[in-house]
């Protein structure tokens, strides 16, 4: 059917051919592919052929639907976990959140709406499904949907939410289930963490102290061996200037940390040893934050805490009316983290420790208060100690400029100068300066000649003693440079050279030489055993090609013609032409031995 006349009554009779589970998966297709539809058609399409809710009519109001699910809980689960696998084998992200949208995302966005009750029981099925598998597109969906529905409602949806994983789902939690949901989502994380805390540091929320400790025991899990991916992720979401309110954990994280004695007894040993673990956790996550000096940290790092964030805390424990042993506690965990805190080059704490102590007295009973104030004093000293030395390091360098002003006019114009002297040379004529030296030195040598004769001296005698050894040997060296060819000691020597001769005259064909290549296979190359000899026949170029060769060959030796020296002074030893080649070669190859049994013979010394 032709997709510009396609209707969704059109869709909706394709749909009603098919039974469950494929109408389900049809149902997930026609979604995703039927982009021209309304929402809320699609929605609707998704209620009735993907959860096949079914309508009746009200019996104390006839305008009234009432709804209700036709699948048992078996055939549910399946519903959902076809559409955790259609989200997951979507390459394109965006198509997986449309997909989402349509099924989950406008029915739980309306509180008010008639279908709210049956979506949200099924999401949380759904949630649970996605959480086992481990499926990374469809938990960073969930994670994305809670940022959009974050920015429309309050958190009490999410918290609701988050909730429901911890009361009915707390068995999942084994202490590599937050590392690994990290790894799968570090979105779906941050968030996790996030209204966890938010929930153990609230009064009204009541729980197990197992549970509790289960909690604690993955919160610290999860700061000490996730640390890089949590901080990046948020660095990620603050960069993208998205809400932060839902994926920051750190302030809900740390608020947790200083007033869960407060919040809840912890008369168990374990759990006291647990939680002590977690703070020291928490105080290493914060020391690797301010540590990092990154441009995208440090963008991070102001916007971490909310304004007044660290005013809020000590009121929170000012108003408390518990024992002082716990306030005491609080105390501590609180500057403690203050201190960390402060130690950054870019502080995420602008408050003082004065002003802290002035605004609540209540914190000066701890040690550690007089200790970072302190600390404080003798920053404050250094700051002004380097600021003198500052002003003094000034006056020095602002003399130290002056002098640098005066050695830069200096060397302007020692550089004009120069360049006036660079234009007078270009304007001189090419060899101007090697014809002055030539000048000079003819002048040289007429001077020198002048004073020979007056000495009665012979000048070119003169010359020649203040020759060197090196100075003759260069001469000699520059008249024998071009050595003139005088032929060949041997018959190998002159085939060398007449075969170099001609293979530099040859111009190899590629395109018949691959064509070889591929006729003969492996006995191209030919072994031992190949058996190729009498298989090749040239081409009619080729012989063409040798024959020419062969035809210049023979013109050029036909015209070759070589004067070869004669000497006239030379001693006859020979009868006759062939004989004088004859003794020519023999000297040639042993005239150096027989050269002393020679002079011998010619002088008559001979023994």
């Amino acid at each position: 059917m032709d997709g510009g006349h396609l209707t969704i009554e059109n869709v909706t009779q394709l749909l009603h051919q098919h039974t469950f589970p494929a109408s389900v998966e049809a149902a997930l297709l026609a979604i995703r592919e039927c982009s021209m539809f309304t929402r809320q058609d699609l929605s609707m399409l998704a209620n009735q052929f993907i959860f096949c809710h079914s309508s009746s009519t009200s019996n104390t109001n006839s305008t009234q639907k009432i709804w209700s699910k036709t699948l048992n809980n078996i055939q549910e689960l399946h519903t959902l976990d076809l559409i955790r696998q259609f989200l997951e084998n979507q390459s394109d992200s965006s198509a997986a959140n449309r997909v989402f949208d349509m099924i989950f995302l406008d029915i739980l966005s309306d509180k008010d709406h008639p279908l709210f009750t049956l979506y949200y029981n099924s999401f949380l099925k759904f949630l649970s499904l996605v959480i086992s598998f481990e499926s990374k597109t469809a938990l960073t969906i969930i994670a994305r949907w809670f940022l959009t529905l974050s920015k429309a409602t309050t958190d009490t949806f999410i918290t609701k939410i988050i909730e429901h994983i911890i009361r009915d789902h707390i068995a999942l939690a084994i202490t590599k289930s937050v590392n690994n949901l990290c790894i799968i989502s570090p979105l779906f994380t941050l968030c996790f963490i996030n209204q966890t805390c938010i929930l153990l540091d609230s009064e009204t929320f009541h729980i197990d102290t197992k549970v509790i400790q289960t909690l604690i025991e993955l919160l610290t899990f999860g700061l000490t061996n996730s640390t890089n991916s949590l901080v990046l992720t948020l660095q990620q979401e603050f960069l993208a200037e998205n809400d932060s309110s839902l994926f920051n954990f750190v302030p809900s994280i740390v608020r947790l940390d200083i007033l869960f004695p407060m919040r809840h007894s912890i008369e168990s040993t374990s759990l006291r040893l647990q939680f002590d673990h977690f703070h020291t956790s928490i105080l290493s996550f914060l020391f690797s934050m301010v540590t990092n000096n990154s441009y995208e940290n440090q963008v991070f790092q102001k916007h971490l805490f909310p304004l007044n964030y660290f005013e809020q805390i000590p009121v929170t424990i000012q108003d408390s009316t518990e024992h002082d042993k716990l306030i005491n506690e609080c105390i501590q965990r609180y500057l403690q983290i203050f201190a960390i805190c402060r130690t950054s080059s870019l502080p995420l704490v602008q408050l003082s420790i004065n002003e802290l102590g002035k605004s609540f007295p209540l914190l000066t009973r701890d040690k550690l208060f007089d200790i970072l104030k302190e600390k404080e004093e003798h920053i404050h000293m250094d700051k002004e100690k380097s600021t003198n030395d500052a002003e003094s390091k000034r006056t020095e360098r602002l003399a130290r400029l002056k002098e640098l002003h005066l050695r830069r006019n200096e060397a302007r114009k020692l550089n004009h100068a120069e360049v006036i002297e660079e234009d007078h040379r270009k304007n001189l004529p090419t060899n101007y300066e090697r014809r002055c030296e030539r000048v000079k030195n003819q002048e040289d040598n007429l001077k020198r000649r002048h004073e020979a004769a007056t000495n009665g001296l012979d000048y070119e005698r003169i010359e020649q003693l203040e020759w060197t050894a090196e100075d003759c040997d260069k001469w000699e060296k520059k008249r024998k440079k071009k050595t003139p060819n005088v032929g060949f000691d041997n018959y190998e020597q002159c085939t060398y050279r007449a075969y170099t001769k001609l293979t530099a005259q040859i111009k190899p064909d590629m395109e018949a030489c691959n064509k070889q290549k591929e006729e003969l296979g492996e006995d191209y190359y030919a072994t031992a055993s190949s058996m190729i000899h009498g298989t090749h026949k040239p081409s009619d170029a080729a012989v063409n090609r040798m024959v020419e060769d062969l035809d210049q060959q023979y013109s050029k030796r036909g015209k070759f013609s070589r004067r070869r020296a004669f000497d006239i002074d030379a001693d006859i030893d020979y009868i006759n032409e062939r004989n004088r080649a004859f003794n020519k070669k023999i000297e040639r190859y042993y005239g150096k031995y027989t050269a002393e049994i020679k002079q011998n013979l010619e002088r008559g010394t001979a023994v």
